[in-house]
């Protein structure tokens, strides 16, 4: 069937087109991706409710939105057995252990578009980190990124 387009796809491709399309046209310039340190401007009141963040929706964003709610509970679980020490990287949520002695996750998945997913450590002190697929144009800052919302944990 290659080539073919799936009937249950076409209404998300449709949906996807319908708010990709006035998005762009309404983001003609790119913002530059928040600086380490800085808080995030909030998401736009236009972003759609079903996505953690970014501007413009595509088929493939809410497979993203689910992994980043995944890699966010590991986030914070970590955190929280850590007397609020946030990872140093979303590999060493494979690497330590819960107190249970279970890895907070088996892997790290990659999103959507084949990449891995953004993670920094914004302020240890505030317990703030950014986490994000940067889309499908693989960069950071520009309207298809899809951006955890992300509380900061609590830091002892």
């Amino acid at each position: 069937m290659a080539g073919r387009l799936s009937p249950a796809l076409a209404p998300v491709l449709l949906a996807a087109v319908a708010w990709v399309v006035p998005a762009c046209a309404a983001t003609p310039n790119r913002k530059p991706a928040p600086v380490a340190g800085e808080d995030a401007a909030p998401p736009p009141a236009d972003t759609p409710p079903d996505l953690p963040s970014g501007n413009v929706e595509t088929p493939l964003s809410p497979v993203a939105g689910r992994d980043l709610t995944r890699l966010d509970g590991a986030i914070q679980r970590f955190a929280q057995s850590r007397a609020g020490r946030l990872p140093t990287s979303l590999r060493e949520l494979t690497t330590e252990k819960s107190p249970d002695g279970i890895p907070y996750l088996r892997t790290v998945p990659t999103d959507p578009w084949g990449r891995p997913y953004g993670y920094a450590v914004l302020s240890v002190r505030q317990g703030s980190y950014d986490l994000r697929s940067y889309g499908p144009d693989r960069t950071a800052g520009t309207p298809d990124d899809v951006v955890a919302r992300a509380d900061p944990v609590r830091t002892h």
